[in-house]
């Protein structure tokens, strides 16, 4: 259906539906029905031609003819009216249709309101038309795009005389059925002439005929276009067809070929002279010949030989590597040919190929050369005396490192033993060899100066350099370029020297270099990028340089690397691969501290590590017991006979006792080699002398690992190879906030910025509450054993009832009975609350407070026990402590404790507030003044060493005199220990047994359980420690005590107890051992 059609279609629907729209607003009256016997006629297009349809009709009617536009001229109805009933009427084509489309007409017939259409259709013409008649194709072909526009389908033909070089290719619509562009393709023309063809398209009768007229070929084809001829002389004869005229180009400069003939024919023979060739070189000619009119062209190629020759492309071989190994040589000939080796080269050499005459490449194996620089020579020689003679100069390894030798002053060498003799290279000093192949260079700390030759980078075997400690020097970026072919190289240690320049770009050559030491040279420039290709590579330092630029990105990042770059002038950001390296934290001292300035990381990787180390007691302390205590620690590195650490000292410990009492604390760090006679003792005068009571004073341990000197170092240290002093500062998170490369006479700057002014401490002026006691529990069975809680470092403000002072005494004292049996005996007890009002608010020895208390090594602590004593006596109708329990509370945050007892069964503990976390306040609380106050119990845990016999017989004393230490014995006897009654009870099966270490001592002591409060601050006492505290408290009281009696009472821990030898503790062990206790006899 054309486009004409639907329209016509689209208005009668409008019409039809307006009518219908009508009818709905019409009130319903009879209505004439009108019908026809045909809805459409359909007419040929030739015109001239009617046909007939019925009318019926129950009223009068008339009918119209329309197009939609127009009454059409070519097409008439009659009648155009009539009456009720039936009526034929007569449709007449009054003209043919001379379009290309079908046309259309409407007849409509009302009756009424009724009415009736009738189409009436005339076919279109029938059509082929080829828009051009002929068309013209140059001599080269190709596409040819016909436009056919058609109304019906139609056939393409291409009569078979042309269809060899008329082919159709395709057909495509533009236009619906009218219009198709049809693709042919044309084949080059020829060079016999012109040609022309026809392209038929038809449908039955209807055709139109396409002509095709092609040019013919212009051409000059040589029928051998290349020749390869000998060196002799003689002609050639060339053949060629063309259809043109040309000219032949004879080639400039090459006089030994000449045209010698010439004829103007179809076929045309042209006859060359070649001359002899005398040249070792091969020779080659082009003739060109040449249309006169136009750039058609043909090119004749002429190559001639040498004559007979060998030729050996590089006759002096000089430098060839001294490993056993194949050596290849060029070789141009064109005769057969043997070898022959002069004097005694065939010893070392040998051929391991032979090839035919065609190939020009001739293998020989040449054997290892572990002496010195040797010659030989090979001879070709053909048949008819044509030679040629290949000298050989082979590198022995000797003559490279006697280069080396005599370059770097080896003269001079401290050790040099065999150097330049006759003996193997693996007994020279200093050379590791496989054979006679050098692998590994050890000469460090030898006194070597000057360069390192080229002719070093020969020894391409070698995978270990290690120059370090020496004075050589030169520029680092030629001296890697020269050595970029030593691929096996897995280690280049060159640090300690006076190199310069550049690290060259060629460094990521070494594909399997696992370590590089360049550090403590005078290099500068950038870190090449190329570096993180090495995938091999997990050592790289470059540290205490004048390297610039960026870090580069994707370092560190495959392998878990140590990377060390401090001391240069490198600019952040760090890497991300650096940053999510597993060693970040290890590496990042070396990396962050620059020549004058810090490179701090981004928040969440600047935490320093919670490196392990000893105190000056010889006991391990973790980082994070001092750095989690306060809102800042500075951490400071120094050395006792450093003039420069002994000036600046004394500014860290004024800026520590200015800011304690705002939150500032303070980690010393001393190296320390214990096996040197008097090292440890000097470190702790030097301490003691400085004031450093409030600073956690560690060691960074060390050992001698031969007899020159040299030490090896723990991992236990945060400021790198900075020297003495160096100073830095974390916060409460262990993040860094100055490092150790700023100017360290900024620190007290830099802690009045974030700490504020130190001369707005707060000082008591108010005593009034001074001496006062509060009871905060009395007995209700029993005689009532008193308790005395006191507080040093609390002033006037923290006096008030129910106070910061009065709070502390309440947390120990729940503390205290919150741990059987001090639980279930709790109503046989007295505790006080005995107020002392200090002047300043914290500890250590510039501060006033009550009890002068300070700390020494360690987590040991001391303080006037003389006025604590006389501040206890407070207590209502107390005249003296014996059998006290004192314990003195520290306003202060430090992890430490320690209990002085007196042979009058009185004791004195001090405890601080351990970071003001109660948990972790009262573990010490528990630990000292129940385990060790009451109990009279020994410590647990243990560190090293055998207890010594006169120790020994002590604390056997002690235990016969007063009953102390009733929780270890130096037995593992199960019939003698003093908890035997305990290991005999099945009750405690599987919870009391004997093992090994207590009394800070690893060997000769022996406690009841592996876990407890007194080993390592778990959630209860063992059986015999709670039988200790249990009869002290009943005799006390003034109860008898037995064995039976505390059975019963136990049953309740039994019950209740998962088993004291499994370690599953209530609260984890954060910090480190408490001081042990400090007997003191009574006066």
């Amino acid at each position: 259906m054309n486009a004409r059609r639907i329209c016509s279609l689209l208005l009668l629907f409008s019409i039809f539906q307006s009518c219908s729209e009508e009818q709905k607003i019409q009130p319903p009256t009879p209505t004439p029905k009108v019908t026809t016997s045909a809805g459409e006629i359909s007419f040929p297009e030739n015109g001239a031609s009617n046909s007939v349809f019925t009318i019926t009709s129950d009223g009068p009617w008339s009918l119209s003819v329309t197009d939609t536009k127009s009454v059409p001229s070519w097409c008439r109805a009659e009648p155009s009216s009539g009456g009720k009933g039936s009526v034929q009427v007569t449709v007449t084509i009054t003209e043919p249709n001379d379009s290309y489309d079908d046309r259309i007409a409407y007849i409509k017939i009302v009756s009424g309101s009724s009415s009736s259409f009738v189409t009436i259709t005339q076919k279109k013409k029938d059509a082929i038309i080829v828009t051009r008649e002929k068309v013209e194709i140059g001599e080269d072909g190709g596409a040819l795009n016909v436009e056919v526009k058609s109304n019906i389908e139609y056939s393409v033909t291409v009569p078979e005389e042309f269809s060899g070089w008329i082919k159709r290719a395709a057909s495509s619509n533009t236009k619906g059925l009218v219009s198709k562009n049809e693709t042919f393709t044309i084949s080059p023309g020829s060079m016999e002439g012109a040609r022309e063809g026809l392209i038929i398209f038809g449908s039955g009768m209807l055709k139109d005929t396409l002509h095709v007229y092609q040019s013919c070929k212009r051409a000059i084809i040589l029928t051998q276009s290349e020749y390869n001829l000998s060196s002799d002389a003689g002609f050639i004869t060339v053949e060629l067809k063309s259809n043109l005229e040309y000219n032949v180009i004879m080639p400039a400069g090459a006089e030994w070929i000449r045209r010698s003939e010439t004829k103007a024919l179809v076929l045309d023979k042209i006859t060359f002279s070649i001359d002899k060739n005398s040249d070792f070189s091969r020779r080659e000619a082009s003739v060109i010949f040449k249309d006169k009119n136009s750039d058609i062209s043909d090119t004749l190629r002429v190559f001639q030989s040498q004559k007979n020759a060998i030729i050996i492309g590089d006759s002096n071989l000089e430098g060839v590597s001294y490993e056993l190994g194949q050596l290849k040589v060029g070789v141009r000939t064109n005769v057969d040919f043997s070898y022959e080796f002069l004097e005694n080269s065939s010893e070392w050499i040998s051929v391991s190929q032979t090839k035919a005459l065609k190939d020009t490449v001739i293998t020989f194996q040449l054997k290892t050369n572990g002496g010195f620089n040797r010659k030989g020579a090979v001879r070709f020689v053909s048949k008819d005396g044509v030679s040629d003679t290949l000298n050989i100069v082979q590198d022995g390894v000797k003559s490279i490192l006697m280069d080396f030798y005599n370059s770097t002053g080896g003269s001079s060498w401290l050790k040099k033993d065999n150097w330049g003799s006759s003996s193997p290279v693996g007994d020279w000093y200093g050379v590791d060899a496989s054979g006679d192949i050098p692998v590994s260079i050890f000469l460090y700390n030898n006194n070597l100066t000057g360069t390192i030759p080229e002719s070093f980078s020969k020894l391409v075997s070698l995978r270990t350099i290690s120059l370090f400690g020496n004075r050589l020097s030169g520029n680092m970026e030629r001296l890697i370029n020269n050595m970029s072919d030593m691929k096996k190289l897995s280690m280049l240690v060159l640090y300690t020297n006076n190199f310069y320049g550049h690290i060259s770009s060629s460094v990521e050559n070494f594909e399997n270099l696992e370590r590089l030491s360049l550090q403590r040279n005078n290099l500068s420039g950038e870190i090449p990028a190329g570096i993180n290709k090495l995938k091999n590579l997990t050592q790289i330092e470059l540290y205490n340089n004048s390297l610039t630029g960026f870090i580069p990105e994707g370092i560190g990042g495959d392998n878990p690397v140590s990377v060390l770059l401090n001391k240069n002038k490198l600019k952040g950001p760090i890497p991300n691969s650096l940053l999510r390296n597993p060693n970040w934290q290890r590496m990042m001292d070396y990396i962050i501290y620059q020549d004058g300035y810090t490179i701090y990381p981004p928040k969440g990787y600047s935490r320093v590590r919670n490196i392990e180390s000893r105190d000056l007691s010889l006991q391990p302390f973790k980082a994070y017991d001092v750095i989690s205590n306060y809102s800042y620690t500075i951490l400071y590195s120094y050395g006792y006979s450093c003039p420069y650490s002994d000036e600046y000292t004394g500014v860290v410990v004024d800026l520590v006792n200015k800011y304690r009492s705002k939150g500032l604390g303070a980690i010393s760090y001393h190296a320390c080699i214990l096996s040197e006679p008097g090292m440890l003792q000097k470190i702790s005068e030097y301490t003691q002398r400085k004031g450093m009571g409030n600073f956690a004073n560690l060691l960074h341990e060390g050992k001698y690992i031969d007899n020159y000197g040299s030490t090896q170092w723990t991992d236990s240290y945060f400021l790198g190879s900075s020297g003495t002093p160096s100073v830095m500062v974390v916060n409460k998170e262990g993040e860094l906030v100055f490092g150790h490369t700023e100017d360290r006479y900024k620190l007290s700057e830099f802690i009045k910025s974030v700490l504020g002014d130190p001369s707005e401490r707060y000082r008591s002026s108010d005593f009034s509450k001074d001496g006062e006691v509060v009871t905060l529990q009395k007995a209700s069975v029993g005689k009532g054993i008193n308790i005395a809680i006191l507080g040093d470092g609390f002033a006037d403000r923290d006096m008030a009832n129910n106070g910061k002072y009065e709070t502390r005494a309440r947390e120990a004292m729940e503390a205290i009975f919150s741990v059987e049996p001090a639980k279930s005996l709790r109503s046989r007890f007295n505790v006080y609350c005995i107020k002392a009002v200090s002047i300043d608010e914290t500890i250590g020895e510039s501060y006033e407070t009550a009890f002068s208390s300070k700390y020494g090594d360690g987590s040991f602590i001391s303080g006037n026990l003389s006025k604590i004593e006389e501040y206890a006596l407070k207590v209502p109708e107390v005249t003296k402590i014996d059998n006290m329990v004192v314990l003195n509370i520290l306003n202060d945050p430090k992890h430490a404790g320690t209990c002085y007892y007196y042979t009058g069964n009185s004791s004195i503990c001090f405890c601080p507030t351990v970071g003001f976390d109660k948990t972790y306040f009262s573990q010490v609380v528990m630990h000292e003044v129940v385990g060790h106050g009451v109990g009279k119990l020994a410590d647990e845990y243990y560190y090293y060493g055998t207890i010594a016999p006169s120790e020994l017989d002590v604390y056997v004393s002690d235990y016969q005199k007063y009953g102390w230490w009733a929780n270890v014995d130096f037995t593992n006897d199960p019939a003698k220990v003093k908890w035997k009654a305990f290991l005999s009870n099945p009750l405690y099966t599987g919870k009391v047994g004997i093992f090994e270490g207590g009394f800070t001592f690893q060997l000769g002591v022996y406690r009841p359980s592996q876990t407890s409060i007194m080993q390592d601050y778990s959630y209860e006492f063992n059986a015999p420690s709670r039988a200790a505290i249990y009869k002290r408290v009943m005799e006390l009281s003034g109860e008898g005590y037995s064995f039976e009696k505390f059975l019963e009472y136990d049953a309740v821990n039994r019950n209740a107890s998962n088993a004291s030898l499994t370690k599953s503790p209530l609260f984890l062990k954060k910090y480190v051992n408490l001081s042990p206790p400090v007997v003191i006899s009574r006066r």
